[in-house]
């Protein structure tokens, strides 16, 4: 009986269709449709990461992942349906998902703030820069709603909830980390939650009573970890019963292998911290400093009214996700410095936490309720005082030596990609912190109602512009398109791609859409070494100012000088025996 009656409460979560609801709802249709209209003429971005999620999802048995995202995989293999469309299919779901978190954001700020507002925060929230992430075969965009979903229902709880909802809760987090394993390091972030959900004072209905810690934990993680490894192990076998698979895995031991790199690692995890630090401030001036106020002194706090509860709770919520997902980042992004031409400690991997970025925004709106806390003006000033210095510092380096990038971090790619819209913004954000310090309702107002629409709107429309440049064909585009039709997909399976940009090379994988064809990184303008071409292997398709060795061995790998096609800024090459079905003449033509 409980079971049902928090099951009904989960899913039928009531709407009130008012003005404000009718006018997110038909927010979330246009932006969907306009998602799906920006991204329909784009050719692939980003890789290789594009390229091994269409290559788990649609090309390859599940259990050959080294990716543990089988839900996802399971979703997206459905594209397989379009055909040749299959990525334009991806992005068409990738649109509905992602703008079906919106509900979620707009439910937890009414609780924190009025109706029109939390509309507000809502729309800025599909309206920002991270929608871009729905133009990439990736699945950015279904672990957000997933992430919304599950932050929604955690943050309306509370320690005389039943066994049941915390089963629930469980399973809602086991279901996220089947779609990005990522899920994973929020783990820190509840067990730390939970604590403070057990000690906050609560007023006790009739019916319900308090529920242990312990058995939270049991029945939250249990519920969590047998989703995962259930439908982990009938998706792909015995390969599915695993945390992060075999590709993280093998990321984390090579991290780790040798001791002496923990001090360096240490270092350049903190060096690359401060970048995330002086963007986050920079952009979030308030609602930063809101939660560094209220974090502060949370445990000195024990409120028993649910609005003043919830305001806490998400706050603290906020500085919890914040603080372990960057930890996790940092260190990753150390771990694999100058591991790769595009590797460096000045890449901010902001992509690996800004699905969660509208709860700062959350947060910040609680103060204009009676849900905020009230906070004197001499903490406001302490730390205003102190994050006001990060401001002017991160404007006047212009963030220097961090590089923004529309992939790894969108929002502040769009915040700096023009130098007066930057130095404009920079002003709002650093009168946004000053009106705070003064009264913090003020400063919230310019911050939401003035700061936030207009650095959303000037960010998302420079993010869109360098989407746009994919509109244009490169040379791996090209190399790519040709030969998936020039060739059989039993011919396309014995090709070598090879060249010198990784990412080049892997997009060229992505049109051929073969997972045995291999892919060979050279150097810039050297010679292939022919007879180092793997056996089996018949065709060679040459991308960049290469040659080929002259020093060829028999066969299979014995150049064949008719069925040479030179085109521009490519070359596909035959190195074993002619396929007889072709005909080909000296100029290559059939």
């Amino acid at each position: 009986m409980m079971f049902k009656e928090t099951f009904r409460c989960k899913i039928n979560t009531k709407i009130n269709l008012n003005t404000s609801t009718i006018f997110l709802i038909a927010t979330m249709i246009i932006v969907a449709f306009l998602l799906c209209v920006r991204s329909s003429g784009l050719y692939p971005l980003v890789f290789a990461d594009e390229y091994t999620y269409s290559k788990f999802s649609r090309l390859l048995p599940f259990s050959e992942a080294n990716i543990p995202g089988y839900l996802y995989f399971l979703i997206y293999k459905t594209t397989n349906l379009c055909g040749d469309g299959f990525l334009n299919c991806a992005r068409l779901f990738n649109a509905v998902f992602f703008v079906l978190a919106a509900p979620f954001i707009y439910l937890i700020g009414k609780k924190l703030t009025g109706e029109r507002t939390a509309v507000l925060i809502a729309v800025l929230s599909i309206l920002g820069p991270m929608n871009s992430y729905t133009a990439y075969f990736m699945p950015e965009s279904l672990y957000f709603l997933s992430f919304w979903a599950l932050s929604y229902w955690l943050l309306t709880t509370d320690k005389t909830h039943s066994v049941w909802h915390w089963i629930f809760l469980g399973s809602v987090f086991g279901i996220s980390a089947l779609i990005k394993p990522h899920a994973l390091f929020l783990i820190p972030v509840f067990v730390v939650y939970f604590l403070i959900v057990q000690r906050q004072v609560v007023e006790k209905p009739s019916n319900r009573s308090k529920v242990p810690l312990i058995n939270q934990y049991i029945a939250f993680f249990g519920a969590a970890f047998f989703i995962k490894f259930m439908l982990g192990f009938l998706l792909a076998g015995k390969t599915g019963i695993t945390l992060f698979g075999a590709g993280y895995s093998s990321i984390a031991s090579g991290s780790v292998a040798d001791p002496h790199r923990y001090i360096a690692l240490l270092k350049m995890a903190f060096d690359n911290v401060q970048g995330h630090f002086l963007a986050l401030i920079l952009m979030f001036s308030v609602p930063m400093a809101y939660v560094f106020l209220t974090s502060a002194s949370f445990f000195k706090r024990n409120f028993s009214n649910p609005q003043h509860r919830i305001a806490l709770n998400t706050a603290l919520y906020t500085a919890l996700v914040l603080i372990f997902l960057l930890i996790v980042v940092t260190l990753f992004t150390a771990s694999i410095s100058n591991s790769g031409p595009y590797e460096n400690n000045a890449r901010l991997h902001m992509r690996y936490y800004n699905f969660a970025l509208p709860l700062l925004l959350l947060a910040a709106a609680s103060q204009l309720s009676l849900g905020g806390v009230v906070s004197s003006m001499r903490s406001r000033l302490i730390v205003g005082l102190l994050l006001a210095v990060v401001v002017l510092y991160a404007t006047y380096t212009y963030l220097a030596p961090y590089v923004p990038s529309f992939v790894d971090n969108p929002e502040l790619r769009g915040f700096t990609f023009y130098s007066t819209v930057f130095y404009v913004l920079s002003g709002l954000s650093l009168l946004a912190l000053i009106g705070w310090v003064y009264n913090a309702g003020v400063g919230t107002k310019i911050f939401l109602y003035v700061l936030m629409p207009l650095s959303v709107v000037c960010s998302t429309f420079y993010v869109n512009q360098e989407l746009r440049q994919r509109l244009v064909l490169d040379v791996f585009d090209k190399a790519g398109m040709f030969t998936k039709q020039y060739l059989s997909n039993a011919e396309i399976s014995k090709v070598v791609i090879a060249g010198a940009n990784p990412a080049g090379l892997f997009r060229t994988a992505f049109y051929l859409d073969n997972p045995s064809a291999a892919i060979e990184i050279i150097p810039e303008k050297s010679v292939l070494d022919v007879s180092k071409v793997a056996a089996g292997k018949e065709w060679i398709l040459l991308i960049g100012e290469h040659g080929l060795s002259k020093n060829v061995p028999s066969q299979p790998h014995q150049l064949d000088q008719s069925h040479h096609l030179q085109m521009h800024g490519f070359t596909l090459i035959h190195v074993g025996e002619l396929p007889m079905k072709k005909n080909i003449n000296q100029d290559g033509k059939k």
